[in-house]
């Protein structure tokens, strides 16, 4: 979340656009927006993109792009989450390989306690949910399915896909 204030969604999709031209200029990337956006919100106090990296090294390329774009990125390199500020506004790029593509976009959709929910859910079921995937709990190297789409996650865990727009803080139950 943002430090800063909030703006319209219409000018932060504006500004997300801009961003996503940039970035895609590096012909092995694809942008999705997540974040309040992709909720629908009215108001965004950051912005948030998952992007899909053709290969290690076109992460390594879109490091550097940001870092010029931004004029620093902060990362740390086991981690998919960069971020920096664009014309005045906070984003948080995460980038991953295409077979992470469905779970990273739902981690950077949120919302962050509609994530707790599903991570909670994973858990009780005896797996890992996180921005890489869905895991076997004891035996991580093991893909419970391939996290390339949502709806693929949604459906490994039994539940029905539930649109960003509805992702809401009481949409999925403790209990389930």
């Amino acid at each position: 979340m943002s430090k800063g204030k909030r703006i319209p969604r219409e000018k932060a999709e504006a500004i997300a656009a801009r961003l996503i031209d940039q970035l895609q200029a590096n012909s092995g990337l694809r942008c999705v927006i997540g974040g309040s956006i992709r909720r629908e919100k009215e108001t965004v106090g950051d912005i948030d993109i998952a992007v899909r990296c053709s290969s290690r090294r076109s992460q390594e390329q879109l490091n550097q792009q940001l870092g010029a774009l931004f004029g620093w990125c902060s990362t740390r390199p086991d981690r998919a989450k960069r971020f920096g500020e664009f014309e005045g506004v906070q984003i948080n790029v995460f980038d991953v390989l295409p077979q992470s593509m469905g779970a990273a976009l739902l981690f950077c959709t949120g919302s962050g306690q509609f994530n707790i929910m599903m991570r909670c859910i994973a858990k009780r079921r005896g797996y890992l949910l996180n921005q890489y995937g869905l895991w076997e709990r004891e035996n991580r190297d093991e893909r419970i399915c391939k996290a390339t789409q949502e709806k693929s996650i949604f459906a490994a865990l039994g539940l029905e896909f539930v649109e960003p727009t509805d992702r809401t803080d009481t949409v999925l139950h403790w209990g389930m």
